[in-house]
């Protein structure tokens, strides 16, 4: 895995230059983007099945939710402890990682998908709160509380879904994400415009 000292400096530039609200509004529409990709990926398991043949839609829908874990890392990195992320995915991709079974993994998007949603609401009731805007009777200390807890089990999940070559590869991903990001926000485009500051979605 490459070294995380390489990606402070983007992160840094990052939560410099983007609220906090922002990146929470961020984190809620990635993590709702997540649950839809394991949805798909959870249907294509069960249509598996219940055909005894392979689906079609099964790889795809694998390797969609393998992009858009490497979304919502790249967010929650510039959201929470970013280091300690980092060895927790890093510890994930040392030694034998055993196969899932069908029924263990549709069981895991499954909780995904719950986790998701949990982080998603808290993530916008946060944004509502730092950007002091339609009032919510939630606290900061009652999002930052539900958003610790849920956010490390949905970082759990999200490396227990991946296979152990998938989990290498999202790192690089988040990587190239994460220098992207940097770059629109830094107006370092391709054509020398400023297209946004928004996560690329164009960085695979």
């Amino acid at each position: 895995m490459a070294d995380y000292k390489k990606m402070q400096e983007n992160i840094k530039l990052i939560c410099d230059r983007v609220s906090m609200g922002e990146r929470m509004a961020m984190l809620a529409e990635e993590t709702d983007e997540l649950a839809d990709a394991a949805r798909l990926l959870l249907e294509s398991i069960t249509e598996s099945r219940r055909k005894g043949r392979k689906f079609s839609c099964g790889r795809y829908a694998s390797e969609e939710v393998a992009e858009e874990i490497a979304d919502v890392v790249s967010v929650m990195l510039c959201v929470f402890e970013g280091e300690m992320i980092y060895e927790f995915l890093k510890h994930g991709t040392s030694g034998a990682k055993p196969a899932r079974s069908a029924g263990e993994l549709k069981k895991g998007l499954q909780e995904l998908m719950e986790i998701c949603s949990i982080v998603r609401y808290a993530a916008f009731k946060r944004r509502r709160i730092n950007n002091e805007e339609n009032p919510t009777d939630w606290t900061e200390g009652q999002t930052d509380g539900i958003l610790r807890v849920f956010g490390g089990q949905l970082l759990l999940e999200m490396r227990n879904t991946l296979r152990q070559w998938q989990l290498a590869g999202v790192v690089r991903k988040m990587e190239q994400k994460l220098e992207r990001w940097a770059m629109r926000l830094k107006g370092a485009t391709a054509n020398g415009e400023r297209e946004g500051v928004l996560l690329d979605k164009g960085a695979n």
